[in-house]
């Protein structure tokens, strides 16, 4: 039977000591037995559930479903103490069950007592999202393509880690992303409610592929957050009298930072390489380049959250800091310092017919000639003077994430992702310093700001499948296709606004894999759960799906997948 192997189970001792329930209910995952438990995109999640009653217990539905959630808040401050509080989001993006087989279950829905039932599950990780997952507005269909990438696991202490190595993912409590398999047991008593026999969840780290997008089209202007081109004057000698001319610094997006496979333990550093480009304009013809020192690197790391859906792609300097919805949290990481002193300035002539352009070819050239090769040249400064020499130099700059036992904080750094209320960007910082002619410390320095992104490498995708399955991917696209040729509407996905009153789930379909792909007749029925983004506005009490613990271990409407949800809620009363 599948899922003989090792993996990871209760606590013996919490049941030794009489902490465990009576009703017992374990989720085993295959594979090592460590203490997080990863996977990417095309992974099997494989293990087995072990269900035993001490007594004798009718049941009507057993669910396994392998799910992801999303959670926020944002602080709401007042200067009267009955409306402080929180605006919190939810959306439960992922939604997949397994098909139970009948004969893993007892035929008569009766669970023996002493008796330990084990129930296989396997869950094959997505490459994508349905389109109903994000139906709010956005201002371009690239923001949505976005949201509909699967995220990555964010804010979630229990698992962010590799093996048996728990780390910091740079987080902050306002955001997280949480991926779990859920088993749960359910009956309908004689009035027809709904009650809970039992609900386990096995949380899993998950770190989807993600590939390196475009390069970000930097716009150049005093709110851009980038800064991929910056002048600066060099001043005279150690009391900066005076100043011999202009040093121009100028780079481009580097190739992005490719983390392996979670499951890989790779010894080999994650690095890439970007270029500065320095350009020197000198005040006389006299005058000498500074000396190059040192090139300093940090890695910014921004965390996007919000408790209604983002509308287009966050950025660090167009982020709205009023905003009662939205925040923003900055981590810097230093990465390394490399001295550069030996880098050597080159004189070019204007006079010199080897040059390949003049000073007015030089101003009128395209933009995109300068790159990071090491053979492109700055535009000339706005002090430069037409026939001057200038002097230009170009420096190669490895970046490197640090390694874990390399510092005291172990971090683990996740794919830049945009998702509908989270979102993770990077940005690197260089910073040249240098020493004028007659300094013998270095006394100036000029920063370069440029976007990076960190890309991953996924789980190798099927060669082929069965026919059912193919009927599963088959209809997935179809719903892409006619969503993104404008011809599937909101309601056609069965989409309205969500309702904040007790309702019950209904049976579970055997067969099913997504829940998106319920019959017709038994959707209709959850038509009124899934929704996109709304803005609810919610009296002081708490609404009825609120819980101060709400989580996985909880069940409502809420926890079908769609879009974000907005709630208003009372610190008072979550105290």
């Amino acid at each position: 039977m599948p899922g003989t192997g090792t993996g990871r189970r209760g606590s013996a001792l919490a049941t030794a000591i009489g902490l465990r329930k009576k009703t017992e209910i374990d989720i085993v995952l295959d594979g090592e037995a460590e203490l997080v438990h990863s996977y990417s995109t095309h992974d099997k999640i494989q293990g087995r559930v072990e269900v035993k009653f001490e007594k004798e217990t009718c049941f009507d539905d057993f669910n396994i479903t392998f799910e992801g959630q999303s959670s926020t808040y944002v602080e709401r401050i007042a200067t009267t103490a009955p409306t402080t509080g929180r605006t919190t989001g939810r959306q439960t993006f992922l939604k997949v069950q397994q098909p139970i087989n009948e004969g893993f279950l007892p035929p008569d829905g009766v669970f023996r007592a002493n008796v330990t039932y084990t129930i296989p599950f396997t869950f094959v990780v997505p490459y994508r999202l349905l389109p109903f997952v994000c139906t709010h507005r956005v201002k371009d269909e690239e923001c949505r393509k976005e949201h509909l990438q699967l995220p990555p696991s964010l804010g979630d202490p229990s698992v962010s880690g590799e093996g048996r190595t728990l780390m910091d993912d740079m987080a902050p409590d306002m955001a997280r992303i949480i991926y779990c398999v859920r088993a749960r047991i359910t009956r309908w008593n004689a009035v027809g409610r709904l009650l809970e026999l039992a609900d386990k969840s096995e949380r899993v780290r998950l770190v989807p592929a993600r590939d390196e997008a475009p390069p970000l089209i930097i716009e150049d202007t005093q709110l851009s957050h980038h800064v991929m081109r910056k002048e600066k004057s060099v001043k005279k000698g150690l009391f900066k009298i005076g100043k011999i001319g202009r040093l121009t610094a100028e780079t481009s997006q580097p190739r992005s930072l490719r983390i392996p496979h979670p499951q890989k333990r790779s010894t080999e550093p994650i690095s890439t390489m970007t270029t500065i480009n320095l350009r020197f304009d000198p005040q006389t013809p006299q005058d000498e380049p500074p000396q190059l020192d040192s090139v300093g690197t940090k890695l910014k790391v921004y965390t996007f959250f919000g408790a209604a859906a983002y509308s287009q792609l966050p950025e660090a300097g167009k982020h709205d800091n009023w905003s009662t919805l939205h925040g923003v949290y900055a981590e810097t990481v230093p990465l390394a310092s490399r001295r550069v002193s030996t880098v050597s300035w080159l004189r070019h002539d204007p006079a010199e017919r080897e040059m390949s352009f003049s000073s007015s070819d030089l101003s009128r050239r395209p933009s995109a000639y300068s790159t990071s090769s090491t053979a492109s040249i700055p535009e000339p400064s706005c002090s430069y003077q037409a026939g001057m020499p200038f002097y230009t130099a170009s420096v190669l700059t490895p970046i490197a994430l640090p390694h874990a036992s390399s510092t005291n904080r172990p971090r683990v750094f996740v794919p830049t992702f945009h998702s509908c209320i989270v979102s993770r960007v990077y940005s690197l910082d260089l910073d040249v310093s240098f020493r004028t002619p007659g300094a013998n410390v270095a006394s100036s320095h000029v920063t370069l700001k440029t976007p990076i992104q960190i890309s991953a490498e996924g789980g190798a995708p099927p060669a082929r499948m069965h026919e059912p399955d193919a009927a599963i991917v088959a209809e997935i696209e179809q719903q892409f296709r006619l969503y993104e040729e404008g011809q599937l509407q909101h309601h056609d996905l069965g989409i309205e606004s969500p309702v904040y009153e007790e309702t019950n789930s209904s049976h579970a379909l055997a067969g099913t894999r997504h829940m998106s792909l319920v019959p017709e007749h038994a959707y209709t029925a959850a038509r009124s759960d899934s929704a996109p983004a709304l803005l609810l506005d919610v009296d002081t009490s708490a609404p009825p799906e609120y819980h101060v613990s709400s989580g996985f271990s909880t069940y409502s409407a809420m926890d079908r997948p769609g879009g974000p949800t907005t709630q208003n809620v009372s610190l008072r009363l979550s105290a």
